[in-house]
C-alpha cells in the first residue's frame, strides 16, 4: 500500500537539514527542486461509517452513519451514496 507525504512537510524536512549541513549546498538544492517537481497524488480521505438500525420497526433498513443514506436490503460493506468504508462490529458477551 502507498503511503503519501505533503510537499510542504518533506521541503521544510530537507531546508531544516540544509541549515545544519550547509556543506552540502549543490545535493540539498538538487534535493529541494526535484521533490519540487513531482507531481501530486490523487488522494481522497476516506470515509468510515457504519450501518445503524433506523427507528422503524422494519428489519432490513438501515442509515449510513456517515451520510444519513438508508438502505432497503441487507447491508453492504459501503454506501451506495456516499462512499463510506463500512466497519462491521460484533458485539461480545464482555461489552458492557
Amino acid at each position: 500500500m502507498d503511503e503519501y507525504i505533503k510537499r510542504e512537510d518533506a521541503l521544510k524536512i530537507m531546508k531544516d537539514a540544509w541549515m545544519l549541513h550547509p556543506s552540502g549546498d549543490d545535493a540539498m538544492q538538487e534535493a529541494i527542486d526535484c521533490i519540487s517537481l513531482l507531481p501530486a497524488a490523487d488522494v481522497v480521505e476516506r470515509k468510515i461509517g457504519k450501518w445503524e438500525h433506523d427507528e422503524s420497526n422494519w428489519e432490513n433498513r438501515f442509515i449510513c452513519s456517515a451520510c444519513g443514506h438508508k438502505i432497503f436490503e441487507k447491508p453492504t460493506n459501503y454506501c451506495p451514496s456516499c462512499g463510506a468504508v463500512m466497519v462491521w462490529y460484533e458485539r461480545r458477551a464482555d461489552d458492557v
